[in-house]
């Protein structure tokens, strides 16, 4: 499936739209991927308000949730990838969706009741977290949510050139709450967010007590904690989840 516009796409920014048509159709399988399967879940309430995919790519999981009804706004730095969004919504024929090739800061103005974001905060070094978090904290409403899914800093697969800024579930807890988010973590792949802090616990384990990098990786998939997802709450109580 192809439209006009992907007729004006360069040979690199018409692989990413095929790229990204893959990921579209593999939203609608009957078995979601490990990869988005907890964020995916977690958004079903919030069909129909507007939301910001931070991070959006190609657009390959914007037009999937498009498709079913949110409407959303994809902010990416990369020309490339946007123009690859705006061939492939079109191919789709989808218009509750809008795409806009900016840095996050540039999202001043704009006002969103949810935001998501995919294996982008890892590509954040670390100094710049606390900005990154605190303009998607002021681009939400009273009531609004940020949902992140990123690798884990044990995650021994994700030590790989670009990751210079991979968390632990302490380092996005902490930073989250020093922009004014109460997180929450997302349990395995349910969609279920708990204010029960187990994988700080774990982490301290690991680093005192578990030296090799392998064992500490096996561990955190074990508990479904090879990767960080969370959700921070715009209007949810600071004092309430404690690090340990």
């Amino acid at each position: 499936m192809e439209s006009a516009k992907y007729d004006l796409l360069s040979e690199d920014e018409q692989r990413v739209f095929k790229k990204n048509m893959e990921a579209y159709k593999g939203c609608f399988g009957k078995k979601l991927s490990n990869k988005i399967r907890p964020v995916f879940k977690a958004l079903n309430s919030l069909q129909g308000r507007p939301g910001l995919d931070v991070g959006c790519g190609g657009g390959g999981l914007t037009c999937a949730l498009a498709q079913k009804g949110f409407n959303l706004t994809g902010i990416d730095l990369s020309d490339k990838s946007i123009k690859a969004a705006h061939a492939l919504s079109d191919a789709l024929s989808i218009e509750n969706v809008d795409f806009v090739c900016a840095d996050i800061h540039e999202l001043k103005g704009k006002m969103f009741d949810y935001a998501y974001s995919f294996d982008v905060y890892e590509h954040i070094a670390y100094e710049n977290h606390v900005s990154f978090l605190k303009v998607v904290y002021d681009a939400l409403s009273n009531t609004g949510v940020f949902f992140i899914r990123t690798p884990h800093l044990f995650n021994i697969r994700q030590h790989i050139p670009g990751h210079i800024g991979l968390p632990t579930y302490r380092e996005l807890m902490e930073t989250a709450r020093q922009v004014g988010f109460t997180p929450k973590i997302l349990v395995g792949h349910s969609g279920f967010a708990t204010s029960l802090n187990y994988a700080v616990p774990i982490e301290t384990f690991l680093e005192r007590r578990v030296l090799n990098a392998k064992r500490r990786y096996t561990f955190l998939k074990y508990f479904s904690l090879a990767n960080v997802v969370v959700r921070l709450e715009k209007n949810g109580d600071c004092t309430q989840l404690q690090v340990v």
